[in-house]
């Protein structure tokens, strides 16, 4: 809060002789000529020192010249560091502070932006900063004298750290953040408004087109944000940003890590790390941050920029793993280099590892067949295709392969799924996804099957894989004629994996068929025959069996159990399934191999 004026301020402005006016009050911020600073002889008057005086004199008038502007500058430090604010002095200057003002702001407009020759700028920085310890600094006119400082530094030519120039630069960039720092901490109770205005400010200059502009106008972002951290000013720098202004300066200095200034990589890497883990963003923020993390991390070269990237990456993804997942692969449906660049980085923590594939697994599920958009943001078609090319990608990286253990029957079953889904996709979806690497002869459902073929693999399982093939089962995937009969190869050769891997497979079969789904639903029946023959069904009180058999007596949209005769069946249960029609009577599955076909009534 500015300072009111004395109660009797009319010796101040009156020029001596002059009959005082009844009813005149003069205002601090009332527009009038720099005129001479009279004052009535008296005890505080004798008592200035030669300094003071001289100082006075000089505020006086009009600076002209170079020596005249320093002097002028000068006068102004001396005169608010070396009086009181009870001193007849400071008064005199309170009353013409919108003139010494104007004529600061004047000053720093006249200085060249096309070379730094001279200390003007510096020294009015500094006469800035005596005057806001002093409170003498117009509120009203922060804003336009602020303006006037940046201009007239950061549109300066880019300096050359080795320069004649470079101290002079240095100086006067110390000055600038010395500046903002002690108008932010003179603000008193109103600092946060201050910082607020300062901020919104240095932003117009942070979103300039030109590179040396945004550059400069970040370092200050990031000096006041190292300074407010270690002030006494409330909580943390987060908390003055409105939170599209911190998505701004995140995108900015993401930007920004591309040049190869060690001094801008530095600033730029802390704005990133201090706005990234102190924010709380909305799904299109997250979109806005991974897409500018993607677009310029090919550009990204230096170290120290790289890991401030993968930092804010790992962050994002731990507090917003959906959003980030979901944003990366609408970046790169096909995982190109750069995405697979970023997928190593979050699963290079075993926490972001597990949430990542938890969000792929739910994607690969995710097959709607009610989308059918032709944009990848919103077609949850699109995105499944997408995982099934990342995780395909991704697998060997070893922090995935410890979490992949844990999820592994799942995983495999929605990969076979998702073979299945493949073979429905419409020219145009297989257009949409491929655009990326139409050069590829990889189609997607034969990603997807090399991601199960990959999966076996490093799960242990190549025994199966390889038996597979040579019956050829994978090949048969790959056609809608003969799908099926791929199916019931896979799952007879994963019959031969040990005891409780096919336990789980069943329980999880039970569970996806206890849910109507028609994306998977003949598939999961056709494995679930399978293993059905190798494994004991539980028992009708088993938890799973009666969840799945309460959904109206049938299993997704119409499969109930019937009784076999076939006594050699590996089932001590004696149940196999088959398909409820319309009319309520069992409609026989094609067999399994090696079975005769299924009662069609129950007994």
């Amino acid at each position: 809060m500015e300072r009111r004026p004395p109660s009797h301020p009319r010796q101040a402005w009156e020029e001596k002789g002059a009959a005082p006016a009844p009813s005149s009050r003069a205002k601090p911020y009332e527009t009038c000529e720099v005129q001479p600073l009279q004052t009535d002889p008296g005890p505080s008057t004798l008592a200035l020192d030669t300094e003071e005086k001289e100082s006075l004199d000089i505020i006086q008038s009009r600076p002209k010249d170079e020596a005249q502007k320093l002097q002028f500058l000068d006068s102004i430090c001396t005169i608010c560091s070396t009086t009181s604010v009870h001193s007849t002095e400071w008064h005199k200057l309170y009353f013409c502070q919108l003139e010494v003002v104007e004529t600061v702001e004047e000053l720093l407009q006249e200085e060249p932006t096309d070379q730094l020759s001279s200390t003007v700028r510096q020294q009015a920085m500094l006469a800035i900063t005596s005057m806001s310890r002093a409170k003498l600094l117009l509120q009203e006119k922060k804003s336009s004298l602020l303006h006037a400082c940046f201009c007239s530094v950061f549109h300066l030519p880019p300096q050359d750290s080795r320069g004649p120039s470079a101290f002079l630069y240095s100086k006067t960039l110390a000055a600038m953040d010395s500046m903002l720092q002690t108008l932010i901490y003179s603000a008193g109770t109103l600092s946060i408004l201050e910082l607020q205005n300062i901020l919104q400010l240095l932003l117009s200059f942070a979103n300039s087109q030109l590179a040396v502009v945004q550059e400069r106008a970040i370092a200050r972002i990031a000096r006041l944000a190292k300074f407010v951290t270690t002030c006494s000013l409330p909580q943390m720098f987060m908390k003055y940003l409105q939170p599209t202004d911190r998505v701004d300066i995140i995108l900015i200095a993401i930007k920004s890590l591309r040049t190869p200034s060690a001094t801008s990589i530095k600033v730029a890497a802390l704005m990133v790390d201090v706005l990234v883990v102190n924010s709380a963003f909305q799904t299109g923020q997250v979109l806005n941050i991974v897409w500018a993390i993607y677009g310029n991390l090919p550009s990204i070269t230096a170290v120290a920029a790289r890991k401030s990237v993968e930092r804010a990456l790992l962050v994002l993804t731990n507090k917003h793993p959906t959003e980030v997942v979901t944003s990366l692969m609408q970046c790169s449906p096909t995982c190109n280099q750069v995405a697979g660049a970023m997928w190593k980085t979050m699963f290079s923590e075993p926490q972001a590892a597990k949430k990542v594939l938890q969000e792929l697994l739910s994607k690969l599920m995710n097959q709607s067949l009610r989308k059918t958009s032709t944009s990848t943001k919103d077609n949850p078609r699109i995105l499944s295709l997408a995982a099934t090319r990342t995780i395909s990608e991704i697998l060997l990286h070893p922090t995935c392969l410890r979490e992949v253990d844990a999820i592994f029957p799942r995983l495999f079953l929605a990969l076979l799924f998702q073979v299945s889904f493949t073979t429905e996709l419409m020219v145009q979806e297989v257009h949409i996804f491929w655009k990326e690497h139409q050069q590829d002869l990889l189609t997607p459902i034969r990603s997807a099957v090399k991601a199960m073929k990959e999966l076996l693999c490093v799960m242990g399982f190549e025994k199966q894989m390889l038996a597979i093939e040579a019956q050829g089962g994978w090949d048969a995937l790959l056609s809608t004629q003969t799908h099926l009969m791929g199916v019931r190869t896979v799952a007879r050769e994963m019959m031969t994996t040990q005891r409780p891997l096919r336990h789980t497979l069943f329980c999880h079969l039970l569970e996806l068929l206890s849910v109507e789904d028609p994306t998977w639903e003949m598939v999961a029946m056709t494995f679930f025959i399978e293993v059905s023959l190798t494994t004991p069904l539980p028992a009708p009180s088993d938890a799973q069996f009666s969840h799945a058999h309460c959904c109206g007596g049938s299993w997704g949209s119409g499969w109930a159990p019937v009784a076999t005769v076939e006594e050699q069946v590996n089932n001590p249960c004696g149940v196999v399934w088959c398909a409820v029609g319309h009319g309520g009577s069992p409609q026989p599955l094609p067999p399994p191999s090696g079975l005769a076909p299924a009662p069609t009534s129950l007994p």
